[in-house]
């Protein structure tokens, strides 16, 4: 099988979806209200929990608990202020108490009580990321289950952790229930094909590269198409040239 219908690489887009998409976008007037994402189970993990950020976003971390998104030199120049705290303070302290900044300097306060002296510039920034957080928040985002979401209708398959290629409901069940018949349907004592060799009418899955779960024929027929259809149905896909702005608030998802 192909590595790029295993989605746990992302694929290129399908250009037939884009343009069912476009079409029907023109069609509605460009008005597109997409549906949230119907995914295989909401409490799938994130991989930074609930405070994942949207691609290209890092947690600020003025403070352990800071989870503020934001672009990577931000991150950075957070770091380099935290280190710089102590120099940046009035030695013998001042009007503002022993936190009083040096000529220059303003509280950064990107977080209640965040009493690192920053250049003013830096502290308006801080002020904006704190705004903009939820808009950059993986759950908040038309991309809620990451770059791997799919369209209304569609759940990840799940034949193996990682495997994000989207599937009906129905298939995804079966891919559970073979998954848990697997050891059942292997010869006991191996065969042609090793300790994996199936039992007579059945024949490997190969939903993914070395899937040697046992199914029927009609079942790996299945997983080979829901393979070369996988871009069609991933959200991140869907690109319509000036239309993607409408439906994706990053240009870096377009």
């Amino acid at each position: 099988m192909s590595s790029t219908h295993n989605r746990e690489i992302p694929a290129t887009p399908g250009a037939t979806f884009r343009a069912a998409l476009l079409s029907a976008a023109l069609l509605a007037g460009a008005a597109i209200a997409l549906d949230p994402p119907v995914q295989a189970d909401p409490s799938y993990p994130l991989p930074y929990g609930d405070d994942t950020c949207v691609q290209n976003y890092v947690w600020r971390e003025a403070n352990p608990n800071d989870h503020v998104c934001v672009m990577v030199s931000v991150r950075t120049q957070t770091a380099q202020d935290n280190a710089l705290a102590g120099e940046r303070r009035e030695p013998n302290g001042g009007p503002y108490g022993p936190d009083t900044c040096k000529q220059g300097f303003v509280w950064r306060e990107a977080y209640p009580d965040d009493h690192v002296c920053v250049t003013p510039d830096v502290r308006a920034q801080a002020a904006s990321d704190n705004a903009a957080a939820g808009s950059r928040i993986l759950l908040n985002s038309p991309l809620g289950y990451g770059p791997e979401t799919c369209v209304q209708g569609y759940v990840w398959r799940e034949a193996r952790p990682g495997d994000f290629v989207c599937v009906t409901p129905g298939v995804r069940s079966r891919t559970a229930q073979e998954n848990t018949l697997a050891g059942e349907r292997r010869e006991p004592n191996g065969g042609p094909y090793g300790p994996d060799t199936c039992k007579q009418g059945f024949v490997w899955r190969e939903a993914y590269p070395d899937d040697h779960v046992c199914v029927t024929p009609d079942v790996r027929a299945q997983a080979a198409s829901d393979n070369a259809a996988a871009d069609s149905r991933s959200l991140p896909t869907i690109q319509g040239g000036g239309l993607c702005p409408q439906i994706f608030p990053r240009p870096d998802w377009c």
